[in-house]
């Protein structure tokens, strides 16, 4: 053992450090891990960690006694050596936990009087037997409290008053200050092991991150939770969570629990220890977590193993939920106090709860030393000497059964304390997500992720939408909240968006049949509501047909390419008489009969769909699925908190103050998202689109059947040939860019004009470094820059960007009723002497290149955006959040790629947005005459060609 590579400092890899050089003096040990110990994420690193002796398997319980007794012993670790004694409870026999619980009282006994019979201790013993609830509750809490009645999991259990518990941390930096004292002991920090190196079946070193390589005569695997990252021996050890949190007590509490022992539960799996410092640390043997990996192992084999996520995780809120169960009925002062901070512990465990200290039984000169299954700290000061015999090959036969590489004949188990009732869970689904927006991107997604198995979704809006049913008249402003939107599968070239919309129309018809027979409704929806109306997309010019177009009928597929009719082809014409379609859904305006210039595409599988409803019912599914609803005023986004050390989202406050929890934050705030993470302004952009309604009188019936869709389209008229510059610095302009809907059910014709999208640059960003919306986590113990580094946030401080302006109630600019009032006078003149419902501006939000932006902020870990919808995105609402869970999980599909983060505004796909316009461009509101309900009777501007 001349040249020695040990991966990991933990408790495990600089136990073995120090003993192999010491008994082997002239060797070279070299020891690699991502961080100088104490690893702060590290299993080893701890506050408090039990030192006790009285296994029910005699072997670990004399091995631990003289661990125990050389802990006590060093002048350096003992300064951190708490003996508090350690009660052991369970809820009472034939209930879970009871016979292991009795299997370690008979074995603590029998412990007890060999060491009586050897004169070591006392004849009284340490041992004190607990019979009841009441006994167990006075022990800690005082002989003066009274513990609730009601039904008890803490119903008989005994205390060892020789057990301890040590300042782990500390006892670590000893530790590798020990380490640090040998001239053969060497350190890599911060460039990681990437991959063992192995040739002919056998280890010679390791690869690291930077790519350079460390070569020895015998490699040590001491990696713990990430083993299985290195090499996958997930048949001999797993990694799982558990989770832990810590309370800080006032002086009142500590001195009321000062003299309380470590108190644990083997029904229950809960943990709990005195106060050390002015906090109090509890933890659950839960069944555990385990977070799924997809990695390439050292010998480029993929795999999936659980392994510890690359940033700490919090506790997710059933674990919290069964910390305060039990804190509430052993520790009731305790049980509703705000946990200071929580974490997921990964430990390394193994299925029959031994450690794996063995040679690898196929690659020579590997040996692993791990599985330390949440009982291997107190082994510190004798695990290496252990090891070193196990690779001497002098390790007692006792030990060696206990620790080798099983294999299925191996039947020994050392039966670890049990844990709580119920089976592991995947931490991806129970950690907390927090949504920001309930339009479509943010309804689809909480839908998606809750379907999949994502259990703590909420969603925060401060439009009480549960309320007012997304309903326009209510004051709801999101572009989502909307009498109807088109519904439709015509994209020219950009087929992913085609795919994407006829899987959506088949969630649509479904949508339509559920609602028929649905017994519980939003408010706002009857079982009589079709919320998809199949009423054709008529897409007109009064020019032929652009590339799009013909791009759109090659792409379609051939099975339903005749649903698709040319409307100034005589034999399409035809068709479209026989298969009973109305000449009203080809002509609506009777452009032909007067020889007016018209050609297009009426498309059968296109109409729309009533978007405020269709939203309440999506968010009446989520409330199905359980997604919590945080929707109000006072649930208002305001800022989101990160981890100073990682940059890692931590949570969101809202506008009441209150602070929650998130290890995944999705901003999908539609025109509000460029100013909630400025970063990704350059590519995002807030613009309005001009929205009219005309309501049809009840008693024009004539009106109600022209317009009816069963006999009028949907319609769109030139949307690629909006002219800005016809007109400019007049009150004339060009038309085009416009499209419109037949009548809803309760008569409303709307029209919308996006050739014109108006922008708002009035929000200025901040100069923090930080980027608003983001703040940092007080209760970390550094503080950084998040959002960006700071010489960019520097650059991007004071930049306006556009904001979404809902102060003009009852307005659209001058030059968008223009466009409106020429169409309608040439093409629907019986609509053009009714009364204008409603005027307003629909703020969406524009991409640079009009595909979405669904990805992870570069950066920010734990930070998604959903946005850019760029004014086709509510089409998608029941299929959307599948293809954001692919982004929120890493998956690489053909979506993710063509939504991913954009760093270059003006890059490979181009800037046809405007975006690079700025507050100088002619779209801007503060350019443009507002004009009201009014103006629409007035004398209409002079039109250009409609």
């Amino acid at each position: 053992m001349e040249t020695v590579l040990i991966v990991g400092g933990g408790a495990f890899g600089l136990s073995t450090a120090l003993a192999l050089s010491k008994r082997y003096t002239d060797s070279k040990i070299t020891v690699v891990d991502r961080h100088e110990p104490p690893v702060l994420d590290g299993t080893s690193v701890d506050t408090t960690r039990v030192i006790r002796a009285d296994y029910h398997d005699e072997a670990y319980s004399e091995l631990a006694l003289t661990a125990q007794k050389l802990i006590q012993d060093d002048p350096e670790l003992s300064r951190y050596y708490y003996r508090s004694g350690m009660i052991y409870a369970h809820a009472g026999p034939g209930r879970h936990g009871s016979e292991v619980w009795k299997k370690e009282y008979d074995a603590a006994k029998e412990f007890q009087n060999k060491r009586v019979g050897s004169g070591e201790v006392q004849p009284n013993g340490y041992l004190k037997y607990l019979g009841s609830h009441p006994d167990i509750f006075r022990r800690v809490n005082g002989i003066e409290n009274e513990p609730a009645a009601g039904e008890k999991q803490w119903n008989e259990g005994y205390l060892n008053e020789d057990v301890a518990f040590v300042n782990a941390e500390e006892c670590m930096r000893i530790y590798y200050q020990k380490c640090k004292s040998q001239e053969n002991i060497s350190f890599v920090f911060g460039n990681p092991v990437h991959r063992l190196l192995v040739a002919d079946g056998i280890a010679y070193g390791v690869q690291l991150a930077n790519g350079s390589n460390l070569n020895a005569g015998l490699v040590v695997v001491a990696a713990g939770a990430w083993t299985n990252t290195l090499l996958n021996i997930s048949d001999q050890i797993t990694a799982t969570g558990h989770e832990v949190a810590w309370i800080k007590v006032p002086p009142h509490l500590e001195e009321r629990y000062r003299d309380m022992p470590i108190t644990t539960n083997f029904t229950t799996g809960f943990n709990i220890f005195p106060p050390l410092n002015g906090e109090i640390k509890c933890l659950r043997r839960s069944p555990g977590y385990t977070n799924t990996r997809q990695v390439v192992d050292s010998f480029g084999e993929h795999s999936e193993v659980s392994a510890p996520p690359d940033l700490p995780s919090s506790i997710p809120a059933d674990a919290e939920k069964g910390l305060r169960d039990n804190l509430a009925e052993l520790f009731p002062q305790l049980a509703d106090v705000t946990f200071d901070r929580t974490k997921l512990c990964w430990f390394t465990n193994t299925p029959t709860s031994d450690f794996l200290i063995d040679r690898h039984p196929e690659i020579r000169n590997l040996a692993l030393v791990t599985g330390g299954s949440a009982h291997g700290w107190k082994f510190l000061c004798i695990l290496g000497d252990k090891v070193v015999d196990m690779l001497e090959g002098k390790l007692e036969p006792k030990l060696q059964k206990r620790w080798k590489w099983k294999g299925p004949e191996d039947t020994h188990n050392m039966e670890g304390a049990p844990r709580a009732l119920g089976a592991k869970q995947e931490l991806k689904y129970c950690q907390p997500v927090a949504i920001v927006g309930a339009g479509v991107f943010g309804l689809s997604t909480a839908l998606h992720l809750a379907r999949a198995g994502y259990k703590d979704v909420t969603i925060f809006d401060y439009q009480a939408y549960d309320k007012n049913g997304y309903e326009c008249s209510q004051g709801c402003n999101a572009a989502s909240a909307d009498e109807n939107k088109i519904l439709r599968a015509s994209y020219g070239g950009r087929k992913i968006y085609q795919d994407l919309a006829f899987a959506a129309m088949k969630h649509w018809e479904d949508w339509n049949e559920q609602i028929k027979t649905a017994k519980e409704l939003p408010s706002n929806v009857r079982n009589e509501d079709k919320i998809w109306v199949q009423a054709g997309f008529l897409r007109l010019s009064d020019n032929g047909m652009d590339e799009d177009e013909h791009m759109t009928q090659q792409n379609f597929p051939e099975e339903i390419k005749s649903t698709q009719y040319h409307i100034s082809d005589a034999q399409r014409q035809s068709d479209a008489a026989k298969r009973g379609i109305p000449r009203t859904k080809l002509d609506p305006f009777g452009r032909f009969d007067r020889k007016l210039a018209t050609d297009g595409i009426f498309d059968g599988t296109g109409g729309y769909v009533l978007a405020s409803k269709a939203c309440s019912w999506a968010l009446h599914l989520c409330k199905q699925a359980g997604v919590k609803l945080r929707l109000g005023a006072s649930h208002k986004f305001t800022s989101y908190t990160i981890c100073p050390t990682t940059g890692a989202v931590t949570g969101l406050t809202t506008a009441d103050g209150t602070h929650h929890r998130a290890s995944l934050l999705v901003v999908a705030g539609g025109g509000y998202t460029p100013s909630l993470v400025p970063s990704a302004s350059p590519i995002l952009e807030t613009t309005a689109g001009s929205i009219l309604t005309v309501r049809l009188p009840r008693e024009r019936q004539d009106l109600w059947q022209k317009y009816s869709p069963d006999a009028f389209p949907v319609w769109s008229w030139k949307m690629s040939s909006y002219d800005p510059s016809v007109g400019m610095g007049t009150a004339s302009t060009s038309v085009g860019g416009l499209y419109g809907f037949p009548r809803t059910p309760d008569g409303i014709i709307k029209f919308g004009f996006r050739g014109a999208k108006w922008t708002n640059f009035a929000f200025r960003v901040p100069k923090t470094a930080t980027g608003h919306g983001a703040a940092v986590d007080e209760k970390q113990p550094e503080q950084t820059a998040a959002e960006t580094d700071p010489e960019t946030s520097a650059q991007e401080a004071n930049r306006l960007i556009s904001y979404p302006d809902h102060s003009h109630t009852s307005k659209i600019p001058q030059r968008a009723l223009s466009v409106i009032q020429s169409f309608v006078a040439t093409n629907m003149p019986d609509l053009r002497s009714l009364p204008v419902d409603s005027l307003r501006l629909c703020w969406y939000t524009d991409s640079v290149d009009n595909d979405f932006v669904i990805d992870h902020v570069p950066r920010v870990p734990g930070l998604v955006v959903a946005s850019g919808g760029s004014g086709h995105g509510f089409k998608f609402l029941p299929v959307l959040g599948a293809k954001v869970l692919d982004v929120v999980e890493r998956r690489d599909t053909e979506y993710t790629r063509a939504w991913r983060w954009r760093e270059d505004a003006g890059g490979e796909r181009g800037n046809r947005n405007g975006l690079e316009e700025g507050p100088k461009g002619w779209r801007t509101l503060d350019k443009q005459t507002l004009v009201g309900l009014d103006a629409w009777l007035g004398d209409e501007v002079k039109p250009g060609k409609a």
